[in-house]
């Protein structure tokens, strides 16, 4: 059987390897683990493990303080595949540059720590965000203006950034109807 049928035979929610499958968290943990003692056999990996676990518990809406993650593509799945893509990434690199170029296991953790929270931001807060459809809706904005001149006026500054973030744009106005938006500003005075 040539390769292309054996890849076209592949379930979605395995790896590109057929061999691990991506929405189960305990079996991408597991396959990251592996990866880790081969790489750093001296090192615990408690740190990671809790996080996969916070990462469970948090994203299946398990934390009394978040609603589950019910995004189509930023999902759990989305997030423990391209973790374990990333793992296998550091392997690669670990095991192919010479040792004074390698990241080492504190860099390597901190790299598949950030993975599994890289769509924390698609999380919903049960009590804040409750009018959220789902966690792609935008809930908060904040804008920061810096504003760069010479003499400008405060009060003027402020009524043209009241005037463009209330009146002339429309992504304000239509982002408005779904997230509390705020903004303010700070004038840099150039010499």
């Amino acid at each position: 059987m040539p390769i292309e049928d054996e890849l076209q035979d592949r379930r979605n929610d395995y790896d590109v390897t057929n061999t691990v499958q991506v929405s189960s968290a305990p079996q991408v943990r597991a396959a990251v683990k592996d990866l880790f003692a081969s790489l750093y056999p001296q090192i615990s990996f408690d740190s990671v493990w809790l996080a996969f676990h916070d990462f469970e518990r948090v994203f299946t809406g398990r934390d009394p303080n978040y609603h589950a993650v019910d995004t189509t593509y930023h999902d759990m799945q989305h997030t423990l595949d391209m973790t374990l893509a990333l793992a296998r990434l550091i392997a690669g690199h670990e095991t192919s540059v010479e040792p004074g170029d390698r990241l080492g296991p504190d860099r390597a953790e901190l790299a598949i720590v950030s993975a599994l929270f890289h769509d924390v931001g698609y999380l919903r807060h049960k009590e804040r965000d409750e009018a959220a459809v789902n966690g792609a809706v935008f809930t908060r904005i904040h804008v920061h203006f810096i504003v760069k001149g010479r003499g400008l006026s405060r009060a003027k500054v402020e009524r043209a950034i009241a005037l463009s973030a209330e009146k002339y744009c429309s992504a304000s106005a239509m982002l408005a109807k779904t997230a509390e938006i705020t903004h303010d500003f700070e004038i840099v005075e150039v010499v």
